[in-house]
Order: structure tokens, then C-alpha cells, then sequence
């Protein structure tokens, strides 16, 4: 079962803009994965839309991704 926790928000340069109405998005819910990867949940205060985003969180894993 994956570990969730709940995290402040991100800065500007790294919140999403939503799909639908292109507002930033805020960062309501992170779930680590594995050891070197999370899955955060985001979701627009405008329209409610969501989204979902894979992140590394090592540099191995940053390294795996590029190739």
C-alpha cells in the first residue's frame, strides 16, 4: 500500500495549470510509490478539475526517466 501524506503547496514555476480553464492548480495530496518515484494529485480551486503527475525523487531516477 502506498504512503500518503498531505503537503503544503508548490511554488508557481512548479504547479501545473489546469486543463480546463488554465488556472495553477494546487498540490492536494502526495503518494510515494516506490523508492525513487510519487504520484501527486493536483486540483483547480476554479473549476475543480484534476490531474495526476509522476515525480522523481532521487537522481537515479531522474537519470532512468531521460532514457
Amino acid at each position: 500500500m502506498p504512503h500518503t501524506s498531505q503537503t503544503s503547496e508548490l511554488n508557481n514555476h512548479e504547479r501545473p495549470a489546469c486543463l480546463k480553464c488554465g488556472a495553477p492548480m494546487r498540490l492536494i495530496k502526495v503518494e510515494n510509490e516506490t523508492i525513487d518515484y510519487e504520484r501527486r494529485t493536483f486540483e483547480c480551486a476554479i473549476c475543480n478539475g484534476a490531474m495526476t503527475e509522476w515525480a522523481a525523487t532521487s537522481t537515479r531516477a531522474a537519470r532512468v526517466q531521460r532514457h
